[in-house]
């Protein structure tokens, strides 16, 4: 069952319940097969926070290339399972190299921690791969400008070793 999230003043906030670093520019910028730039969609948004100012500003974007049955994940707030459609906002964490293509898909090498916001305004997290993110080509989000300084380049988390949904 799909639900829905909207977005108030910039945070994203799910309707409904559950839906269901610095270093390597050149790994960035390397030609795998990703979106490219045109269908790019990157935004700031809020990520509320319990001390001041109450909130942190990430960059976001939305899941664009899930199948029409979904991605699942493994939320690792819960240890559970969801599944994330096409049109779903997420915050964008760190991002890695599956190099073992175990998380990346369809050559696409790169994998991101998403977070998300429940309708109880709890925080989850997961790893998907970029293929289904509207990110754009490496190229291009790596040089997008992260608003607490640097870009989304210095998010760079390392290697990724595993499953996405395990």
């Amino acid at each position: 069952m799909r639900r829905k999230l909207t977005t108030l003043v910039g945070v994203v906030v799910l309707i409904g319940g559950l839906f269901g670093g610095a270093g390597a520019p050149a790994q960035a910028a390397a030609g795998a097969t990703e979106q490219t730039v045109a269908a790019a969609n990157l935004w700031t948004c809020r990520l509320p926070s319990t001390s001041p100012p109450f909130y942190f500003e990430e960059v976001c974007t939305t899941i664009t290339s899930a199948p029409a049955s979904g991605v699942r994940v493994l939320d690792r707030s819960t240890g559970r399972n969801v599944t994330l459609y096409n049109g779903n906002s997420v915050f964008l964490g760190a991002w890695f190299v599956d190099n073992a293509g175990l998380c990346g898909v369809n050559g696409d090498p790169y994998v991101w921690r998403i977070w998300w916001m429940d309708g109880s305004g709890g925080q989850h997290h997961a790893y998907i791969g970029d293929w289904y993110l509207s990110t754009g080509s490496a190229s291009y989000w790596a040089s997008y400008p992260h608003p607490r300084g640097g870009t989304l380049n210095d998010r760079y988390g390392g290697n990724w070793h595993g499953y996405c949904n395990q």
